[in-house]
């Protein structure tokens, strides 16, 4: 089903959502037989995963049509909890604790050090100043790297304007 239909969960999504619980019960196997009065259940959720090597948008799709009872689904909760604690959950951890010390640093060179007084000015200066060199070229750093990964693929792909400077779609103001 899904190598002739790879996109059959978004398009359910989209266009059918009574049928998507149908589907995802049909991706359990549950043995007959019960060991220790536990039953064998295999998940066939790869798909639902990967798709040709890169993240399916199942999930995403999912959560677009905003429907709880199917959110609820036990397909859905094993998918997310594996998402979470393969992929995702690196991820989020890493950006909180970059955006912890900025946070830290920000508040010290900000608020904290300037209203301390001390008999060493100096010292003070200097750690007011290096705390705000630190905060202004880490977020610009990664502003910079942010922009420059969407420009160099936008034209790559050629997603630019027409004219004498082409300039990435992205950019493009919407509300103007």
């Amino acid at each position: 089903l899904f190598q002739a239909h790879p996109d059959i969960v978004e398009r359910l999504c989209s266009d059918a959502i009574q049928l998507l619980g149908t589907l995802l019960d049909g991706l359990v196997w549950r043995s007959k037989r019960t060991i220790n009065s536990a039953r064998r259940v295999n998940f066939y959720i790869k798909h639902l995963v990967v798709r040709e090597g890169k993240f399916a948008g199942a999930l995403n799709a999912i959560c677009v049509s905003q429907d709880v009872k199917i959110i609820s689904n036990q397909v859905l909760v094993l998918l997310s909890d594996t998402l979470w604690a393969g992929v995702v959950r690196r991820q989020f951890v890493l950006s909180k604790v970059g955006f912890l010390f900025s946070l830290v640093v920000f508040m010290l060179s900000q608020a904290i050090l300037p209203k301390i007084q001390t008999a060493d000015e100096l010292n003070m200066r200097i750690a007011v100043f290096a705390g705000r060199s630190i905060n202004y070229g880490f977020s610009m750093l990664r502003l910079l790297l942010f922009h420059w990964r969407r420009i160099y693929k936008a034209y790559r792909t050629g997603a630019v304007t027409k004219g004498r400077c082409p300039v990435p779609l992205y950019l493009k103001d919407e509300d103007a």
